[in-house]
């Protein structure tokens, strides 16, 4: 289907395994009028910063047991602030499994996979829900399940009651894969119509089809309901570099990527196949360029 909608294309970066302190995403927010930082974990020890209700500290490490402190960065100063006075909004957490599933909601009857995460991601942890964590990766959010990431402040972590969450529909933020196997067989359902005819418009696998009824059709035989026009699938599931490409994500094509007027399925060696042209129906053809306009989206919903 020919379409010209304005989409936005934000590329999920890769994470890397840095120190805690270098990602500085365990952070408090104050819950004292006036608060005493302290240049050691006790209380006696000299004041050397105050902070103010509400203002949001850097947390660096976790200090003791029973009388736990947090270690803090305050504008470059390392010091430590008693844990009852600083309630957590987000936690460093660790993937502890390989291909840890993000869901779209925290019940995983009535969510659906949205992305994966490799072990040794870091993560954002926000909130408990569920026996989930709601997480954050470069401003994307989405559920994982609590026992597959690993974070110290677990103790300290909020929770919050499966009434109060909604739905994430789709992964930009991190580290995206999905079982090979899986497009694999996405690709072997898009050949069986190898050779069918296009029609403009059409729905049909068999009797006729256009670019967007052929992918729209394949996903859906797979269980996954996408948009009917290429521009609008060209804004769901995750975002995936050309360099990650595998066998059954889908791509778009078009002037720009503000112009998605094209679509096929990604099949393997470069290549993909798509409803072409009434001429030519459902062929096999170069990945990265069709009708002399380049690729421009690539996403992945399976």
């Amino acid at each position: 289907m020919w379409n010209k909608k304005k989409i936005t294309l934000i590329l999920g970066a890769s994470m890397m395994m840095l120190p805690q302190f270098a990602f500085g995403k365990t952070v408090g927010t104050v819950n004292a009028d006036v608060l005493n930082v302290r240049s050691n974990p006790t209380a006696t020890s000299s004041i050397v910063k105050k902070v103010y209700a509400k203002e949001s500290v850097q947390i660096v490490d976790l200090v003791g047991t029973s009388d736990v402190w947090y270690k803090v960065d305050i504008q470059g100063t390392k010091a430590y602030i008693k844990r009852e006075y600083l309630t957590l909004t987000k936690a460093d957490g660790t993937v502890k499994a390989n291909n840890l599933n993000i869901r779209s909601y925290p019940d995983t009857q009535k969510s659906k996979v949205i992305g994966s995460l490799k072990s040794g991601t870091h993560v954002e942890v926000l909130y408990k829900v569920n026996g989930f964590y709601k997480i954050m990766i470069n401003g994307s959010a989405g559920f994982v399940s609590s026992q597959y990431i690993d974070c110290k402040y677990e103790s300290y972590i909020s929770t919050q009651p499966l009434s109060n969450v909604g739905e994430i529909p789709v992964w930009t933020g991190g580290t995206i894969t999905t079982s090979s196997s899986k497009g694999e067989k996405v690709v072997d359902t898009a050949m069986k119509y190898l050779g069918n005819p296009y029609v403009y418009g059409g729905t049909s696998l068999t009797n006729g089809t256009d670019c967007s009824g052929f992918t729209q059709g394949v996903m859906k035989i797979h269980g996954v309901t996408i948009p009917r026009t290429s521009s609008a699938q060209s804004k769901v599931g995750a975002l995936i570099a050309k360099e990650n490409l595998q066998k059954g994500d889908l791509l778009f094509f078009g002037s720009s990527a503000s112009a998605i007027s094209h679509c096929g399925i990604y099949i393997g060696d470069g290549k993909m196949i798509h409803a072409s042209t009434p001429s030519t129906g459902i062929i096999i053809s170069g990945a990265y360029t069709s009708g002399g306009v380049p690729l421009q989206v690539i996403r992945r919903v399976i």
